[in-house]
């Protein structure tokens, strides 16, 4: 069966990241010393389980709500999701599913699995803004947002003592912001996206 160009899209992105896992839990194993860490990545799930998942809960709903309130107001917003429309436009649910677990897995075990604990919080986040460095002016705000959310996240490690609640964020914030945006009506075309809401 030939595979179309999102599958293949996918596959390659999913492999991509899946080899970032690896990278990250080998140099987390590997690296520093477990006396000075701030929190060990391997520690399921962690010391504060409910209210981890309280604040897990709240940080997903307060940034898809800022998507929302940021298309609806910004055009650099709607430019930006305009964007991801034509890149993603062709995914299908489970096919975002597997890109927003795929990445948040990846990400999280190189910047909060091991970078946190060998650079610290602050400088950690920063080359998580920096890798967020946009293409086009349409993304300009979002280095300072990824920095903003790698803090958060790195706080969330250290305080409940688990990577787990920063991947499960990471992942719900990006399937639902990109569900949302393939699925949203275009304000400025009055147009559906193609190819993702019945899909949902």
């Amino acid at each position: 069966m030939k595979l179309k160009h999102s599958d293949k899209m996918v596959l390659g992105m999913a492999g991509f990241y899946a080899v970032l896992v690896l990278l990250g839990v080998f140099l987390a194993h590997v690296s520093g010393d477990p006396e000075t860490q701030a929190f060990n990545p391997f520690s399921l799930p962690g010391t504060r389980p409910l209210s981890g998942a309280a604040a897990s809960v709240a940080a997903v709903a307060l940034v898809h709500w800022a998507l929302r309130v940021g298309h609806r107001r910004y055009a650099f917003v709607r430019h930006s999701s305009r964007d991801v429309q034509m890149i993603l436009g062709g995914l299908t649910g489970p096919a975002v599913l597997i890109l927003a677990l795929m990445s948040a897995l990846g990400e999280e075990w190189i910047f909060r699995g091991w970078l946190l604990n060998e650079i610290g919080l602050l400088f950690s986040s920063v080359l998580f803004g920096a890798a967020h460095v946009p293409m086009n002016r349409n993304w300009v705000y979002w280095p300072l947002f990824a920095f903003l959310v790698g803090c958060f996240l790195g706080a969330l490690c250290i305080w409940t003592s688990s990577l787990l609640w920063a991947v499960i964020v990471h992942a719900a914030i990006n399937y639902l912001n990109i569900s949302w945006i393939l699925a949203v009506r275009d304000r400025t075309t009055g147009t559906e996206s193609p190819n993702f809401g019945s899909e949902l």
